[in-house]
């Protein structure tokens, strides 16, 4: 994920959103060139939040995607809605968090977990 230069203010991230494609994509052409042929992108919190985002956008060139703690960042500009990517995602995802998970993982954790069992996609750990 691209970093912020100092005194950049957080909201800013939202911006950083599109690099991420072509850095995910410049990954997939290398392991594909290694040999790879079933990627799987792991990702945590924002990072999730962001791959959840650009998989609706793009062909990631990957077969499936587990989300750990993904938040739902309102401070962001512009917003991205997951739970509306969940919906359109077509490779299968693995949605983890806990019930002690932060305030921002939880809040749209069922709305989520509803859209993924609609499509038939695997369910998030309400543990």
């Amino acid at each position: 994920m691209p970093v912020l230069a100092p005194g950049e203010l957080l909201s800013d991230y939202g911006k950083t959103v599109k690099s991420v494609i072509e850095r995910i994509n410049i990954v997939v052409q290398f392991l594909e060139e290694k040999g790879f042929r079933r990627i799987v992108i792991i990702d945590h919190s924002f990072g999730a939040m962001t791959v959840a985002a650009l998989a609706t956008n793009s062909n990631l060139g990957v077969h499936a995607f587990i989300a750990i703690s993904m938040q739902v960042q309102k401070f962001l500009s512009p917003r991205l809605n997951t739970t509306k990517s969940i919906e359109v995602i077509s490779v299968p995802i693995l949605d983890i968090y806990s019930s002690r998970d932060f305030e921002e993982v939880l809040l749209l954790s069922n709305e989520r977990r509803q859209k993924k069992q609609t499509k038939n996609l695997s369910a998030g750990s309400g543990r």
